[in-house]
């Protein structure tokens, strides 16, 4: 757990930052500036150039307020989209596993 300070007071705080970025299951808009920058120019690989850019600001936000050396941060994320979305994910394939339980 990071801390802060708060407001000009000189007390630090511990703080938890629960960000979830919706980038790996429907691209379903990005900003205008991460419109066509992906390798692929596709909806889904410039969602995941704007995803890169939002978490690296995070990152960066930890660093200038020097709190970097003190934090955790945990990255995860699902396996993307569901089948019906597959035009808009990574592969231009849409795998199938069945498992027999």
């Amino acid at each position: 757990m990071a801390s802060t300070t708060n407001s000009g007071s000189g007390v630090r705080s511990p703080f938890f930052l629960y960000l979830p970025l919706s980038h790996m299951h429907v691209p379903i808009a990005v900003a205008a500036q991460f419109n066509g920058s992906s390798v692929d120019k596709s909806p889904y690989g410039d969602a995941l150039v704007e995803m890169d850019w939002t978490v690296g600001q995070v990152l960066q936000a930890l660093r200038d307020s020097g709190v970097d050396k003190d934090t955790l941060v945990v990255y995860m994320s699902d396996n993307g989209p569901w089948d019906v979305k597959c035009n808009l994910s990574g592969s231009k394939v849409c795998s199938h596993i069945f498992l027999d339980l």
